[in-house]
């Protein structure tokens, strides 16, 4: 674990877990929900590298922010990291589920395509539950709010599994859609201890993240995805929103 900006006793103020950590969507999101609401920062990432840069990038924003090095593909590895955010950091009030999973493969002719399907489902919906299980009791004390990241590849139509298909994502749009009901049965369940979830779908590239290839495909802003999570946030309403 990495830590230039936070002490190693947990206190009290109040943190946002950002799962998948990156210099778009999960950076902007952090930092607009973290400034808004008063939180520290606990970065979850596989790269540790990335993550002893974002720490010093959040401090430069007066953000208390540590660093959590996990493999999401190990849902118990993750329910450790959300521990260790909890002992070490503070009480979780906000758990923001952006773990990418972008291995490029067809469902039928590529011989990685299983093992990319594997992946995908345990990084993204393993994982996610074992650490919405791990952060319950802070997330129910504070009545907190479980944000989950999804892609307009998760929806039931068939232009969508076409796009799918078009750009090789054959292996992550399954994944999408397990996630996309994965936040729906949170969405019921969870209400009853008064937590919210919700789930932003990003319905399709984002400038200056890695979807962005410079062909000007990319029309959607960082900031637009974080005022729409803001926006979910406020209202703990209905489960989804998009942005397109």
């Amino acid at each position: 674990m990495t830590s230039t900006t936070a002490t190693s006793e947990s206190s009290e103020t109040p943190v946002i877990v950002v799962a998948g950590y990156g210099p778009g969507i999960s950076r902007t999101v952090a930092l607009r929900l973290a400034k808004d609401k008063g939180l520290a920062v606990a970065l979850l990432a596989r790269t540790e590298s990335r993550l002893r840069d974002a720490e010093k990038e959040f401090a430069a924003e007066g953000i208390t922010a540590m660093g959590f090095p996990v493999d999401f593909g190990d849902v118990d590895a993750t329910r450790r990291a959300i521990e260790s955010v909890r002992t070490m950091l503070g009480p979780i009030h906000i758990l923001f589920w952006n773990v990418a999973s972008t291995t490029h493969a067809t469902l039928l002719l590529d011989p990685s395509s299983i093992s990319a399907l594997s992946f995908s489902f345990a990084s993204n919906v393993g994982s996610l539950v074992s650490a919405v299980q791990a952060s319950l009791p802070d997330l129910t004390s504070a009545r907190g709010a479980v944000l989950v990241t999804g892609g307009g590849m998760e929806l039931d139509a068939v232009e969508r599994a076409q796009s799918a298909v078009a750009w090789r994502f054959s292996s992550l749009a399954p994944m999408l859609a397990a996630k996309r009901k994965t936040v729906q049965v949170l969405h019921e369940e969870l209400r009853a201890v008064g937590v919210y979830a919700g789930s932003v779908t990003v319905m399709g590239p984002v400038k200056g993240t890695g979807f962005d290839d410079g062909s000007g495909r990319a029309k959607i802003e960082l900031s637009a995805v974080a005022d729409k999570f803001a926006a979910l946030l406020e209202a703990r309403a209905g489960a989804f929103d998009s942005v397109a």
